[in-house]
């Protein structure tokens, strides 16, 4: 079987003359590389890059972040607060690449390379 890839980051799809995408793909969707118009070596470039991965994106508010909502988890932690409820999506975070610092502050996968489409 396969793996199965998600998109972690917004892909602007078939541009208009004016610059605009007629298609978006958002993170958490399930990617390949026919999907998303690139070639296999292209896709492999973000995978390392961490734009698109095999975990699953983290059911968060649409308004954040992976990183910003898990440095609000830790600091609702830090402040004393149950997280016990958040725990299955710390695990996902943490599971996503994620590092909690002994500071407290989350260190994210480095940022994603710009990655030329193919035909650009």
């Amino acid at each position: 079987m396969a793996k199965k890839y998600y998109s972690w980051s917004n892909f602007h799809l078939d541009i208009d003359d004016h610059g605009k995408a007629k298609k978006v793909i958002g993170p958490g969707v399930e990617v390949t590389a026919e999907k998303l118009k690139v070639t296999n070596d292209e896709f492999d470039v973000m995978i390392e890059s961490g734009v698109v991965r095999t975990q699953k994106y983290p059911d968060i508010p649409d308004f954040m972040s992976p990183t910003e909502y898990y440095r609000a988890l830790t600091a609702k932690l830090a402040s004393g607060q149950s997280v016990s409820e958040d725990m299955e999506l710390i695990q996902q975070l943490i599971g996503s690449g994620m590092e909690l610092t002994p500071d407290g502050v989350v260190e994210a996968p480095e940022p994603a390379a710009e990655v030329p489409l193919a035909g650009k």
